[in-house]
């Protein structure tokens, strides 16, 4: 999991569109992910900088949720 990688897929979700061809408006507002990937998720979503030092776009973005059932 990585700040580029979220941030694809955020717009890719948002660029969904239905059988008609409209936009469905889909808004990512959660993470979910599983117990191994909980501290990606956390530095991705609360961290104020990145690994670089550089300010996260990402900060407070959706809401972390950590599943034991996913794998």
């Amino acid at each position: 999991m990585t700040p580029d990688n979220f941030e694809t897929a955020r717009q890719r979700w948002q660029s969904f569109g239905g059988d008609n061809g409209k936009l469905l408006g889909i808004k990512a507002t959660h993470l979910l992910v599983p117990v191994e990937l909980e501290g990606d998720g956390r530095r991705l979503l609360k961290n104020q900088n990145d690994a670089a030092g550089a300010s996260n776009l990402w900060i407070d973005s959706a809401e972390l949720i950590v599943s034991p059932w996913l794998a």
